[in-house]
């Protein structure tokens, strides 16, 4: 919407009393601001009072009042020439000189015209080019434009021949003009001073807090690497440590297993080997162990023995302590052990040769001192075991069956998983 300044400016006519010159009002649009219009119509009204040809009228607020009300309840920002004369009717004023201000090209037009508000006929009309740079320039684009309409020059002569008292009203309300548009420009560069300090102030603390961004960005990412190489290296040390443990487990001394054996006895049992350090160890076992006992037990008188039997069978404790090398693939082993033998003793003769017709069923306990000596071959976990164990029983609560103490051993295989 452009913004309209009117200005009413009266001028008296150097030949003629004040009361007796026709009165006219001043209307400036166009300009880019309304500090332009408002200096525009200063210069245009004081040309025109120095022109000696036109007087005022007084009351020139509610003419403008009047204009800005049209403007409103049309919402337009647009004043017609018939809106223009009726105000001017009201008002009481015969002519209106109306400026337009247009930019085009870098530079700027300044078109006026005066209008008989009574036969709406236009009396004078002039325009002309020119930059407005500056308050001088504009004062002396409105002389010229001032006198171009009116055919006449106006310079301080002219002025002089004009009402003093209108002149120097004039002069005063385009001093005021000029003073408010200076003060406007300046509180307006003063804002924009602000605005542009308030701005840089901005954009330096958004700067600040990009750099801060970048900087929490950057430690971000760094603690992303730290965090993620910590994380390959736990995961690397975890699975380092199962395959060490994989690795201890296969190295491990520590086995149990089964185990078959055979001599002049024979044996199966559960075999447990505990490490108790570097080349010692403790073994036990327990199981199943049998073995025949023949003798003779009376000379005939023709010479002839008679031949009788004992058969044992039972449940054996073993326990006995190592050495042993330490070698990848086989270790060698060996040592002393003790052994406990409970068992169920069966006494036959030889002309009833099986356990179902003895005479005897006793049971009894024997303890051995003996060892065992064997090697071991090692497979992952796994490990085969090819050893001997010779155990020497002393019989222990017999119950009168005549039993000699008697070495008694085994040749065994077994087979183990290490832990």
């Amino acid at each position: 919407m452009k913004r309209i300044t009117l200005f009413i400016i009266m001028l008296l006519s150097a030949a003629a009393p004040a009361q007796d010159l026709p009165k006219i009002a001043v209307y400036v649009t166009g300009a880019k601001t309304a500090g332009e219009n408002k200096v525009l119509g200063a210069f245009m009204l004081e040309a025109l009072i120095k022109s000696g040809k036109y007087t005022a009228v007084e009351r020139s607020d509610d003419f403008v009042a009047q204009i800005d009300r049209e403007q409103v309840m049309q919402h337009s920002g647009a004043v017609d020439e018939r809106q223009i004369r009726q105000a001017g009717m009201r008002a009481g004023v015969q002519f209106v000189c109306v400026v337009d201000l247009s930019q085009a090209f870098g530079s700027s037009l300044i078109s006026a015209r005066i209008i008989d508000v009574v036969t709406a006929q236009v009396v004078s009309t002039s325009s002309m080019e020119s930059a407005l740079s500056s308050m001088g320039e504009i004062r002396g684009v409105a002389g010229q434009v001032v006198g171009n309409m009116l055919g006449m020059r106006i310079t301080r002569g002219t002025a002089a021949q004009a009402d003093s008292a209108a002149v120097a009203a004039a002069e005063e309300r385009s001093r005021i003009a000029v003073a408010a548009a200076e003060e406007s420009a300046r509180a307006a560069k003063a804002e924009a001073d602000e605005l542009e300090r308030a701005r840089a102030a901005a954009a330096e603390e958004a700067e600040r807090e990009r750099q801060k961004a970048a900087v929490a960005s950057q430690t971000a990412e760094q603690e992303r690497q730290r965090a993620s190489a910590a994380e390959a290296k736990a995961q690397k040390a975890t699975k380092e440590l199962a395959e060490e443990k994989r690795r201890a487990a296969e190295k491990s001394r520590n086995a149990a297993g089964l185990r078959l054996g055979y001599g002049n006895a024979a044996a199966a049992d559960v075999f447990l080997k505990q490490n108790m350090g570097a080349g010692s160890r403790l073994d036990f076992a327990v199981g199943y162990r049998e073995y025949n006992y023949d003798f003779v037990y009376a000379t005939a008188g023709n010479g002839a023995e008679d031949i009788d039997y004992k058969y044992y069978q039972g449940v054996e404790l073993f326990a006995a302590y190592s050495r042993r090398d330490n070698g990848e693939l086989f270790s060698l082993y060996a040592g002393p052990g003790l052994a406990v033998f409970g068992y169920e003793t069966r006494y036959y003769d030889e002309g009833f040769d099986v356990p179902d017709f003895a005479v005897h069923k006793e049971m009894g306990v024997s303890i051995g001192i003996g060892g065992h000596a064997g090697v071991e071959f090692y497979m992952g976990k796994m490990l085969c075991v090819v050893d001997v164990r010779p155990v020497f029983y002393i019989p222990l609560l017999n119950s009168g069956v005549d039993y000699i103490s008697e070495l008694r051993f085994t040749a065994g295989i077994g087979i183990g998983y290490r832990f």
